[in-house]
């Protein structure tokens, strides 16, 4: 019931991964990064657990496809799906064969489109699409446009009722934490469309909460606008 991106960009240095789905809070389930070892897609029939083991994984210098082949024998993995990416830009994605339609991964240079319950064949192409479209715009706009594409193509076929978005650099703490928990369906907005006024408000003050811990003169928020 979730569709994902996941990605990297070696610019900068930042891992990231953009989602969406119809139950209630599915970044608190299914979205895991770790700054600077990886992030982690754990969804289908998610189970939050293997997040933190891929992550733990990756971060003893375990590659994607290697840590997604440790978890064989792991109960009911064929009704799950995964994705991955480390901080290389390495990636690997896992679809288990149980019997619901319109499902799937596509792997890119540094980046992975997955998803299932989908509505559309046109869903991960039209992800894959928006995200290599988008390549100069700020990654966090980058994530959302292909979860964006993804909603257009048909997204999540019971509906967008949460969504959430996470990057993260080389320090601890994340760049980039967004969760929209729940929209009721049946409006004329969902949750994709409360992420991207979340991240529409967000991109600005990105630099803003750069510099505040170590610059604390720079001011209010409300106040501050980038130098131009």
């Amino acid at each position: 019931m979730t569709f994902s991106v996941l990605a990297f960009d070696p610019e900068q240095g930042l891992l990231g991964m953009a989602q969406a789905s119809s139950p209630m809070a599915v970044g608190a389930r299914c979205l895991h990064l770790r700054p600077g070892v990886g992030v982690v897609a754990s969804q289908g029939n998610t189970d939050p657990a293997l997040g933190p083991r891929l992550l733990g994984l990756l971060g003893q210098g375990v590659a994607p496809e290697a840590a997604l082949a440790a978890l064989e024998g792991t109960p009911m993995l064929q009704s799950r799906q995964l994705g991955v990416v480390d901080a290389g830009g390495r990636v690997a994605a896992f679809t288990g064969n149980g019997p619901e339609p319109e499902k799937g991964h596509l792997l890119g240079a540094g980046f992975v489109v997955l998803g299932n319950h989908l509505a559309s064949a046109r869903v991960l192409p039209a992800m894959r699409e928006a995200f290599l479209d988008s390549r100069g715009q700020a990654f966090e706009a980058r994530l959302l446009a292909a979860v964006v594409a993804g909603r257009d193509a048909g997204g999540d076929r019971s509906g967008c009722r949460s969504a959430a978005i996470r990057v993260a650099g080389r320090n601890p703490q994340p760049r980039t934490d967004l969760r929209v928990d729940w929209v009721p369906g049946g409006g004329t907005t969902d949750a994709v469309d409360a992420l991207a006024a979340l991240v529409g408000r967000w991109i600005p003050l990105i630099p803003y909460y750069q510099r505040r811990p170590m610059e604390p003169s720079i001011g209010d928020w409300e106040a501050w606008s980038p130098a131009p």
